[in-house]
């Protein structure tokens, strides 16, 4: 029982959104649909393409594209495998990925029952519609919890573990330049760091609002880690798993309110 509820945690973190048009009538569960072993005998063919992070299985219609989508997961791997903290032997001696790749969304769906990319930490597995690859998100959620720990505490769900993994998506998913996001939205103190963590739900990411959110606190992700260090960051994440009670003083010799003014005079705004 406790591995099906690590599966479920893995789904609602996780996934950016749900399918909701176009529904089917689906006769397996999404746990069940979403294993390796129902993907691998029910829902191919899959061309299987060993690299040297892991295992890709591509829809056979991805074949022209498998080199330059390889090389794409690869540097994501990398990329937040290093954002974690984590040595060039630590990324040598870290499990294989399973990487699922779809034809489209459409793929995915019928598939998975899901539409976005998600991921699912006790297969240590990615699943992805091809053109969704240039986000390096999912890995950022399944290094972290292999380095960290899952978020156990629902609080900190999108203020730490979807704020990370949209941390580990600047310049990638996304172009833009984090800190100018973050001042961008903080003219609207609606946004404040502290209001999010006092305010947050789990599920308020599906919306627009809820991604603003997400924006600024991957910013002040940011902040911390360039101003503090990530073995700092990790221990913070470590400190709230189960219980927050003065993690941040007890981490960073500073309580939550001084690093939010701490990280405003950075960014430049009064608020």
């Amino acid at each position: 029982m406790k591995i099906l509820y690590f599966k479920l945690l893995s789904f609602a973190v996780c996934v950016l959104f749900l399918c909701c048009s176009d529904k089917i009538d689906f006769t397996e569960s999404i746990d069940v649909m979403n294993s390796p072993e129902y993907l691998l005998t029910k829902s191919g063919p899959w061309d299987i393409n060993q690299f040297e992070r892991g295992v890709i299985y591509s829809n056979t219609a991805l074949k022209n594209d498998i080199d330059s989508l390889c090389a794409l997961h690869l540097s994501h791997i990398e990329h937040a495998a290093r954002l974690t903290g984590m040595t060039q032997e630590g990324i040598d001696l870290m499990p294989k990925f399973n990487i699922w790749l779809f034809k489209d969304i459409d793929d995915k769906y019928r598939k998975t029952q899901l539409k976005s990319i998600h991921c699912i930490s006790d297969y240590n597995a990615v699943y992805y519609p091809a053109e969704e690859s240039k986000s390096a998100h999912e890995y950022g959620h399944l290094l972290a919890y292999y380095n960290w720990g899952h978020m156990l505490n629902r609080k900190y769900s999108l203020f730490l573990d979807e704020a990370f993994a949209y941390y580990v998506d600047e310049g990638r998913a996304f172009k833009f330049e984090y800190y100018e996001k973050a001042k961008e939205i903080l003219d609207n103190d609606g946004y404040a760091v502290s209001k999010i963590l006092a305010g947050e739900t789990p599920f308020d990411l599906f919306a627009n609002k809820g991604r603003k959110k997400a924006f600024v606190c991957a910013a002040f992700i940011k902040y911390l880690v360039n101003s503090y260090g990530i073995e700092k960051f990790a221990g913070l994440w470590k400190a709230v798993r189960k219980n927050d009670s003065g993690a941040f003083q007890q981490i960073y010799n500073k309580d939550m309110p001084e690093l939010e003014q701490e990280f405003y005079r950075f960014l430049k705004i009064d608020l």
